[in-house]
């Protein structure tokens, strides 16, 4: 009681609330210590009110419906979202507890802590990436829901989809992702190239889905074929881009998607020339250097 009095009638430095942290709180009545960890919150100093609320938790699990109010307040807030080291765990831990409960609360927060690009923060990174791709397992549409409220311009998602995880897009159900793009397949269509993954193997991907239904579309196209290209590998490039045009042969004698199929041939083609050329200019080096 006399902590909580003084967080609420002093400034109190931060780091002397941090060692409070250090506590055994185990034995503290839910009451007074809902009380105290709100006066710490309030105080600024939310990084202390996750740590001692994730070590309650560990200690007492019987509680954790009775802070879900709380819990979620702190899930939510965009410093302990973007906190690293062992506040990013306890917050990770504390958001895991309501997470059942409040997919779309989390994922809109993680979402918009990652469009902000504070200190170079992003979800790829960090506690974050491993929460909302159980989140997306959980309640897939309200993730979507909350991913696409950043992608409303090319400009806005190139941004957006740099240190954004990969795997999130494509495990929303292909369809919504699909009707979306379908409302400007030439703007979105682009946008979902550089969000999903390079993924042809069957018909069912999402990355096949779009280019099976727009990649007769000369953006749409190129932009998956940018995609496919891009990133990084070992060894030669002839035999990189040989390895990729064998891929895409494969996935079109596999697909049953037409315009999928025709993007395949071109694409693999595109490799194979791009494949020759390189190995031209690596047989030329071998033999200045010889």
């Amino acid at each position: 009681d006399l902590l909580e009095v003084a967080l609420r009638t002093h400034k109190v430095d931060p780091i002397k609330v941090g060692f409070l942290a250090y506590g055994d709180w185990s034995l503290a009545s839910r009451d007074v210590l809902t009380s105290l960890l709100t006066a710490i919150a309030d105080n600024g100093t939310e990084e202390t009110a996750v740590t001692i609320l994730a070590q309650r938790f560990r200690t007492k699990p019987e509680e954790i419906n009775d802070w879900e109010g709380f819990a979620t307040r702190l899930a939510t807030l965009p410093k302990l979202i973007r906190s690293r080291q062992m506040t990013g765990f306890y917050w990770a831990a504390v958001a895991r507890t309501v997470a059942p409960k409040h997919v779309a609360e989390l994922a809109r927060a993680i979402c918009a802590a990652h469009a902000e690009r504070t200190d170079s923060w992003m979800v790829e990174f960090s506690d974050a990436k491993k929460l909302i791709l159980e989140l997306v397992e959980l309640d897939p549409s309200s993730v979507w829901q909350a991913l696409k409220s950043h992608l409303t311009s090319r400009a806005e998602s190139l941004m957006f989809t740099i240190g954004f995880p990969r795997d999130v897009i494509d495990r929303v159900p292909p369809n919504e992702v699909v009707s979306w793009v379908a409302e400007d397949p030439q703007e979105r269509g682009s946008i979902v190239a550089h969000l999903a993954n390079k993924d042809f193997s069957n018909d069912e991907t999402l990355a096949s889905q779009v280019v099976g239904r727009f990649g007769n579309l000369k953006y749409v196209a190129s932009s998956f074929f940018s995609n496919l290209i891009g990133g990084v590998f070992g060894g030669p490039a002839s035999a990189h881009w040989e390895r990729l045009s064998q891929q895409l042969i494969a996935v079109g004698k596999r697909t049953q998607l037409p315009k999928l199929g025709l993007w395949a041939e071109e694409a693999a083609l595109s490799l194979h020339t791009m494949s020759e050329n390189e190995r031209q200019r690596e047989d030329e080096e071998q033999l200045r250097s010889s």
